[in-house]
Parts: structure tokens; C-alpha cells; sequence
């Protein structure tokens, strides 16, 4: 038998979050990031598609400067990927960013 509150272990045991809380919204950022990704990832795929197909046969330098335009989007599609949502890391002191 427990003799008081204070003793019993499970009173300093932090509660459980309720479901559909803080995760539900990380869940929801990565989805958005994910969909901006695929999005940018599929812009990029479509631009080399129509820089080599159809563009190239008007004008050659207008299918490479397309192809240039399509082959900056990726790193931009990662970057935004790997974004995070919360406070930023890396010794940033208080009121500076």
C-alpha cells in the first residue's frame, strides 16, 4: 500500500500528450513540405522535358537557358524539404537571427 501521494512514482511522471496535439502539426508541416518538394521536383522534370522536346526544335538558345533555369530548381526543392519548423539551432543567442 502507497502512504501518500509524494512516494507513489507516478505523480512525477509527465502526462501524455493528447492525441492530435504537437505531432499532429509536425505531421502536417513535413506534408506541406513534401507536397512544395514534389511540386518544385516536378516544375524541374517538366522544364528539361519541354527544353529538349519542344523548345529546341524553335530555338536552341531558349531550350538552354530553360534547361539552366530547370537545373537551379532541385537544390532550391531541397532546401525547402529540409526546413525545419521550429526554433533555429546552431548558438543563435536570444533576439538574434
Amino acid at each position: 500500500m502507497v502512504s501518500g501521494g509524494a512516494s507513489c512514482p507516478a505523480a512525477s511522471w509527465p502526462e501524455t500528450p493528447a492525441p492530435g496535439g504537437e505531432r499532429a502539426g509536425e505531421e502536417e508541416a513535413v506534408k506541406g513540405r513534401r507536397r512544395i518538394y514534389f511540386a518544385l521536383m516536378g516544375t524541374c522534370l517538366l522544364l528539361f522535358l519541354l527544353s529538349g522536346t519542344v523548345i529546341a526544335r524553335f530555338s536552341g538558345p531558349a531550350a538552354v537557358a530553360v534547361a539552366i533555369v530547370a537545373l537551379a530548381i532541385p537544390p532550391f526543392a531541397v532546401i525547402v524539404a529540409n526546413r525545419s519548423g521550429g526554433p533555429r539551432s546552431g548558438g543563435e543567442r536570444d533576439g538574434e537571427r
